[in-house]
């Protein structure tokens, strides 16, 4: 012991009068040397120190890690500089520099103080914003693009390349701009509703993910140089980013398994989760928010009726979707009400029977000169909508798809989980096997939801729905073996879809083998499990496909392992021009 105190005493010393920082030297200092095997996904020793809250919380030991102002006393410090090479951390690793370790001991001695934001923070979202190098000046090789974007005015398309983003025109392929000082891989680049914002996500696989803002205004092009704003750091990449309808948050899934909120007014994190158990590929949201609340069926009008779960519990539920463009829909107990933006009022009788396998919902519009044989319960939910509590609006759904099979329903304002989407991952039926699911996106002017990945379908459901199927199911057989209530497109792909996008009245997918398709989604498209629906397919491709955009010109375009970048007339789906997008 008495080389132990000896190495302590002959370490270079730092003047305790020098305040050390927990944000810019403690915690980047962790992150590089500790946070690889004590993390929220693997902790040795069953301690973890991703946050500093779970930093201060013992492992198996049960010894503090850290005991404030007592740094010989700190199980985590007499960790780092233990004489026994066996059991000194970090394990098969360099030891810590003695700078490094004294840093550590006066930052402990002084009370181990917190200058982050909040305790539950990540360390990897106090560090400081990285300086990114350089791309280099010519590409070696075409790297792979997973990410494309058209400018707003058409004439320029943004692709993701070697820490930046690269401006090409569409017409003949040559380069305009780069846009420097970004993270290694570019995986998403989104505009913001208003088209003032346009926000990146990359990364580098197991090292680091950033989130990445920049103000382009009215221009096609947004600026060069470093003028971005560094709004979020992940442990991993970050994989796929949207904004919310209204613009006022940004929603972002990646390698790490987790979904996270941010309100871009504040630029705080408001709520992420790790529901996944693996990376998530894609998300969205949806245009509408939904509320709903448990209601006594005591003095129900004898127009309603209840099912035999309502009866038993003597409560039925109040429902309501309030869209972006105002058109709203209200239910209660088994009639439900859509209103639209021209005031067309459509009402639809909805039955609920059953349980498990025999769970059945029967559907009955009632539309035209039918309508006046049933003004009383029009008129009662009107006045339901109107009378709706303020305090009881709702909120928007984020969904998350996810290479663990599955695709993640949450609540915008909290990060709840809503419910899961299981049906990519079916054991029992006739469309079962085990399917990972890289893309989500709902359906702007309908309470659908389009999934898809591997497997030969698009799936669109509707969330409200699968919850209240999954929950009525009798039992783990009879749930997997059901349709639920869920439309399905056979894409006849023969490799798994890697992106999908949505157009106003059309779904598009780009899969592994180079194919783009189209799907009928808008009015008058037939549903249920519909076979060989593709409507149009764009052929020029060849290699794996990780990206698809559209213009508001009327443009196609995907890119993907090879590097270059297809653009195909979307009504005549003739090929407009291809390059390699690598200066």
């Amino acid at each position: 012991m008495r080389s132990y105190y000896l190495i302590l005493l002959l370490l270079p010393t730092l003047s305790q009068a020098e305040e050390i920082s927990f944000r810019n030297q403690i915690a980047p200092l962790f992150v590089e040397r500790c946070l690889g095997c004590h993390n929220n996904q693997k902790m040795e020793g069953r301690y973890a120190l991703h946050t500093f809250e779970m930093l201060m919380k013992a492992g198996e030991s049960d010894e503090a890690p850290i005991v404030k102002g007592q740094a010989d006393e700190s199980y985590l410090y007499l960790k780092l500089v233990d004489p026994d090479p066996d059991l000194k951390m970090p394990q098969e690793d360099s030891s810590l520099t003695p700078e490094q370790l004294e840093m550590v001991r006066n930052w402990i001695n002084q009370g181990a103080p917190f200058d982050g934001t909040v305790p539950h923070q990540r360390l990897t979202s106090l560090l400081p914003a990285r300086r990114h190098p350089s791309p280099p000046e010519t590409y070696r090789s075409n790297p792979p693009i997973f990410a494309i974007r058209f400018s707003i005015d058409d004439p320029i398309i943004f692709t993701g390349g070697w820490h930046e983003i690269i401006a090409w025109d569409i017409a003949t392929g040559s380069l305009k701009k780069r846009i420097q000082g970004l993270p290694q891989r570019i995986h998403c680049i989104e505009y913001s509703p208003n088209r003032q914002q346009l926000a990146v996500g990359g990364g580098a696989p197991g090292e680091y993910g950033e989130i990445r803002l920049m103000d382009v205004g009215q221009t096609a092009t947004p600026p060069s140089g470093d003028r971005h704003e560094l709004l979020a750091s992940w442990p991993d990449v970050v994989t796929d980013l949207c904004f919310t309808t209204d613009g006022s948050c940004l929603i972002a899934g990646g390698a790490d398994n987790s979904v996270r909120c941010y309100d871009l007014k504040t630029r705080k994190e408001i709520w992420s989760n790790t529901q996944h158990i693996d990376w998530v590929t894609s998300v969205d949201t949806t245009n509408y928010r939904f509320a709903e609340q448990v209601v006594s069926n005591d003095q129900l009008p004898d127009f309603f009726t209840t099912n035999d779960n309502e009866k038993k519990s003597g409560s039925h539920l109040e429902q309501r979707w309030e869209f972006a463009d105002k058109r709203f829909i209200i239910r209660k107990a088994n009639w439900e009400l859509q209103v639209d933006d021209d005031q067309t009022t459509r009402l639809t009788r909805v039955t609920t029977s059953g349980i498990g396998k025999t769970y059945r919902v029967q559907r009955e519009d009632i539309s035209g000169d039918s309508l006046i044989d049933h003004e009383p319960q029009i008129d009662f939910l009107l006045r339901l909508e109107s009378e709706w509590p303020q305090q009881n609006l709702g909120s928007d759904f984020v969904f998350s798809s996810s290479k663990d099979r599955t695709v993640r329903v949450f609540s915008r304002d909290t990060g709840n989980l809503f419910t899961t989407y299981k049906g990519h991952r079916r054991e029992y039926g006739p469309l079962k096997g085990l399917h990972r699911v890289y893309g989500v996106q709902s359906e702007p002017t309908t309470r659908r939801v389009w999934s898809v990945g591997e497997g030969q379908h698009l799936h669109g459901w509707n969330p409200v729905t699968v919850r209240d199927e999954d929950g009525t199911a009798a039992d783990m057989e009879a749930r997997f073996a059901k349709e639920y209530s869920i439309d399905l497109l056979q894409h006849a792909c023969s490799q798994p879809v890697f992106a999908l996008h949505r157009g106003q009245s059309h779904l598009f997918t780009a899969a592994a083998n180079g194919e783009v398709k189209s799907f009928e989604i808008g009015p008058g498209a037939v549903f249920g499990l519909k076979q060989q629906a593709e409507k149009k397919r764009y052929v020029g491709h060849e290699d794996q496909l990780y990206s698809l955009d559209l213009s508001s010109s009327g443009l196609l375009a995907a890119a993907g392992f090879s590097g270059e970048i297809t653009i195909w007339d979307l009504t005549t789906g003739q090929l407009v021009t291809r390059f390699f997008a690598a200066p």
